[in-house]
């Protein structure tokens, strides 16, 4: 169903995307009459490689029998889909390696996207670009694990710096991953001792999160239930912004699975994510024609905030495709402002007073800078504003 509210009218190019993305191949029609001699075909490649949907796009501009389309928008993304499944099988089956070592030593890992969340929603994992594995062990079990990932050839980087225990403790309170890079195999780890949101009250650790197991390759993989899991995949969105819209579209996979709305919404509350889960139908609704569930129509209507949440997200998909950046490795990058990363203004203020104050705490920019033993940690209190002072007007 349809809510009634009105979001502003987007790009034709980003409605054709969006077209590609949530039509069935036997919908061909609606995808056909946006087709036009003008359409920016520039535009649209961006734009399926920025929101991570180029194979899906390509899936479908490939079955349509036309001669607008461009034979370089054609190749592009055949190219691009091509590289992308050799990238995500090799990946796949590194999944299942990482599960087999740490298995042996009776290590318990949750993988949390990739490949299993493909099998889940039923889909060919080629089709779902992936820069990186995303594990969560025990925090007990966080040190065996990362020796693990050592002896498999993995260097850590980030942090790229010996610590201290009074560093690593430190990290331990403020973050939740450390990651890792395996060069010869050009693949990306997460590890996860926690999973933490900013603007969450409580997620549950691995230790008390419901699971279930999927096969993956032949190898029993662990993932969330469908419920925990999905809530986990909607807050990942908004935290983000929702700027990828591959991660809306696993949304309306995933929703057509077995779904105990009320276990959900039971769980949702106790986190306080209430308007995170509505605004997430919002955006299914508005952008892919995902069906509200019956149970929840009501709650999303009346909910304010996450209407004002939706509008922002929405907002954000006008900007400047050349603001939007593409996949890339993410140890390449450099590490974003947390207030990029999410709707700081929709924050409660509890949230807001946790993420100023936590500006001033020592972090790695600091250990990295400036090496000093535990005894003298406390320096790195004087150290961080100083920094900070030094980095204002260095960029002002």
């Amino acid at each position: 169903m349809a809510l009634d509210k009105s979001f502003a009218e987007i790009p034709r190019e980003l409605e054709f995307v969006l077209n590609c993305v949530k039509c069935s191949p036997t919908e061909k029609e609606s995808i056909c009459i946006l087709l036009s001699p003008d359409m920016d075909w520039d535009y649209v490649l961006r734009l399926s490689m920025a929101h991570s949907i180029f194979p899906l796009v390509y899936n479908t501009l490939n079955s349509l029998d036309t001669l607008i389309i461009p034979e370089y928008v054609i190749n592009s993304l055949r190219q691009s889909s091509i590289m992308n499944a050799i990238k995500v099988v090799g990946m796949s089956n590194e999944i299942v390696r990482i599960i087999n070592n740490m298995n042996e030593y009776g290590i318990q890992v949750l993988i949390l996207k990739g490949s299993p969340l493909s099998v889940k929603i039923n889909e060919d994992i080629a089709y779902r670009p992936s820069n990186d594995i995303d594990i969560l062990v025990d925090p007990l079990e966080f040190a065996s694990a990362e020796k693990i990932l050592v002896q498999m050839g993995y260097s850590r980087v980030y942090p790229d710096f010996l610590l201290t225990p009074r560093q690593q403790e430190a990290f331990f309170t403020r973050c939740n991953h450390f990651e890792y890079f395996h060069l010869k195999r050009n693949i990306h780890v997460e590890l996860h001792w926690r999973i933490r949101f900013y603007n969450v009250k409580y997620f549950p650790p691995l230790s008390k999160l419901k699971t279930q197991k999927m096969n993956l390759s032949g190898c029993l993989v662990s993932v969330m239930d469908n419920e925990y899991w999905l809530i986990f995949l909607m807050v990942h969105g908004h935290k983000h912004m929702w700027s990828r819209l591959r991660w809306l579209y696993d949304i309306k996979e995933f929703m057509k699975m077995n779904i105990d709305w009320d276990k959900l919404i039971i769980q949702a509350d106790i986190s306080g994510l209430r308007p995170i889960i509505n605004q997430t139908l919002i955006l299914a609704n508005e952008l892919l024609d995902v069906p509200i569930p019956q149970c929840m129509v009501q709650s999303v209507a009346n909910d304010q905030k996450a209407w004002q949440l939706a509008f922002t997200a929405i907002d954000k998909l006008f900007i400047n495709i050349n603001e939007l950046s593409l996949p890339g490795p993410k140890f390449l990058a450099l590490k974003k402002n947390i207030f990029d990363d999410l709707d700081y203004y929709n924050l409660p203020w509890k949230s807001k007073l946790f993420l100023i104050f936590s500006l001033f705490k020592p972090c790695e920019v600091e250990f990295k800078l400036i090496s000093l033993p535990d005894n003298l940690y406390p320096l790195y209190y004087f150290i961080r504003p100083l920094y900070l002072l030094w980095r204002g007007i260095v960029r002002g």
